[in-house]
């Protein structure tokens, strides 16, 4: 979609000023952002100077954080600002979650920004492998161009024919044809590949993994001067959750045990080092048999799916949140 724009610090970021239709055969979705690019609701509220008794919540990550397919109050970000509220915090969400963009440039973002935004709790959405999130400020070694508001990555050879079939609506159609009718028998592999670096870095272990969090705290407290609250929420892919999806992933959907059993052992691995990790796979597989948590063709959490993950957050979070006196404004008795 044509909503993004070049960014000194990060390569690129969401448009500011936005009020864009997303529409798609799955959802109608009104996208709005404010003066800095970071997705709102209508209001398009700017980021100004935090005010005393202000909680905000900072949320990093990709389309995921960003809340793709749903309309803002719907997306897990907005829900969870709103159930902190309901417990008696004057709570605001900055919302930097980009599209496609990973962990590193939004840590040299963040260095830049920190100590102006001020945020009280840093909530990283890291999305299907915990294991490739930086954790450091790190510019994207194949930083997107950015035409007409479209992403453009440099492509050649067979990623260039990928390309160029992705933006033909015979080849998509085709495409989406075949897989949903075909597929499941023959579990061909997708059009242009293993469309997601899923993959765990070779020869990484528990300690590399924790170092690699750890780094990430450190470099969130040190932008921002202070030990500040820092929380990973992890995202599986939609055919961990739903196996029936697995033929729409074609040959990577046979990988869904190994990518849970993976991300279990992550999220033990992390939890005994003290980090607040929350994996989501648990209660978005509980509630997928009575209703989707993906869509099954665009693969990010539907309305229902955010929802899950909203609720499951929030639970984790019942320590963190409770105001203290300064902020409560009952000094006086």
């Amino acid at each position: 979609m044509p909503i993004f724009e070049a960014d000194p610090i990060r390569c690129y970021r969401v448009r500011p000023g936005l009020a864009f239709r997303h529409r798609t055969p799955e959802f109608d979705v009104t996208i709005y952002t404010n003066d800095e690019g970071m997705r709102t609701g209508p209001a398009k509220a700017p980021v100004g100077d935090k005010k005393p008794g202000v909680f905000r919540v900072l949320f990093l990550g990709t389309s995921y954080a960003f809340g793709w397919g749903s309309e803002y109050e719907d997306s897990y970000a907005a829900r969870i600002g709103a159930g902190l509220a309901q417990r008696g915090l004057a709570v605001e969400v900055l919302n930097l979650g980009t599209p496609a963009q990973t962990a590193g440039p939004q840590l040299c973002w963040l260095r830049e920004n920190a100590r102006r935004i001020r945020p009280d709790l840093v909530i990283q959405t890291v999305f299907a492998n915990p294991s490739v999130l930086a954790g450091s400020c790190a510019q994207d070694p194949e930083c997107p161009a950015v035409e007409d508001g479209y992403l453009v990555r440099p492509s050649r050879g067979p990623r260039l024919l990928g390309e160029l079939g992705k933006r033909s609506a015979l080849v998509f159609y085709g495409w989406y044809v075949r897989q949903r009718y075909v597929a499941g028998a023959s579990r061909a592999e997708p059009m242009g590949g293993d469309p997601l670096e899923l993959g765990a870095p070779a020869e990484e272990g528990p300690d590399d993994l924790r170092r690699r969090y750890e780094g990430f705290v450190r470099s969130v407290r040190e932008a921002a001067g202070e030990p500040i609250e820092v929380a990973f929420l992890l995202i599986p892919t939609a055919f961990v959750v739903h196996p029936e999806d697995a033929a729409r992933w074609g040959s990577i959907g046979a990988k869904g045990e190994e990518f849970r059993a993976r991300d279990r052992a992550a999220a033990r691995s992390l939890e005994a080092s003290g980090l607040r990790f929350i994996d989501a796979t648990p209660a978005l597989q509980e509630r997928s048999g009575a209703e989707r948590m993906f869509y099954w063709l665009d693969t990010h959490l539907t309305p229902a799916g955010n929802r899950v993950v909203g609720d499951l957050v929030l639970s984790h979070l019942a320590a963190v949140t409770a105001p203290p006196p300064s902020l409560r404004g009952d000094e006086g008795g």
